[in-house]
């Protein structure tokens, strides 16, 4: 059985069933105490069962984060969909998001997304076979004075050329070698 293969079979019976750790289950309840509805608490709950669960929002999870705010499933689904730092699909260890909207667009994020694409051997919503990298067109990252921009996992990154972005790839695949 191939690397890649186990890793996809680990992810899928782990998306099968989801709970919050006792931390997180601690977090969410501070973050209930923290707003007046606990439906202000989604989006933040929703980054802590994304995280927890490998860096998306299986059908489990987002169960797991409604009924701990006790809102309906729809609901909890809508935000994890119109936000683009939610991924309800199974990403790579390094999700690599590409903001394609006018300031990045007029920036050169078209150029960023080629280099991307070449270097990981990807087309836009895909994900290594090994595991390792998703690339994902986004819209607005909300720094469009950085433009272009580029989200890393949870980190941004701002005026990037075509060098920088290859430099931050390569730095990546070095570091998951390790």
């Amino acid at each position: 059985m191939s690397k890649a293969f186990s890793q996809i079979e680990q992810a899928v019976a782990k998306a099968q069933k989801f709970s919050f750790s006792k931390e997180n289950l601690e977090k969410v309840q501070g973050l209930k105490e923290k707003y007046p509805k606990p439906e202000n608490a989604l989006v933040e709950t929703l980054l802590l069962a994304q995280k927890q669960n490998g860096g998306w929002l299986s059908p489990p999870a987002l169960e797991s984060v409604a009924q701990n705010l006790n809102v309906p499933i729809m609901r909890a689904l809508e935000v994890a969909n119109f936000y683009p730092l939610f991924n309800v699909n199974p990403v790579g260890k390094n999700c690599v998001r590409i903001c394609t909207m006018a300031s990045c667009w007029l920036k050169g994020s078209t150029d960023l997304g080629r280099v991307c694409q070449k270097w990981l051997g990807l087309g836009w919503e895909e994900t290594t076979v090994d595991g390792m990298f998703s690339l994902k067109e986004s819209g607005c990252l909300g720094d469009c004075a950085k433009a272009p921009v580029v989200q890393i996992n949870e980190t941004l990154h701002g005026e990037l050329s075509p060098r920088d972005i290859m430099h931050l790839l390569q730095q990546l695949a070095e570091d998951d070698k390790k």
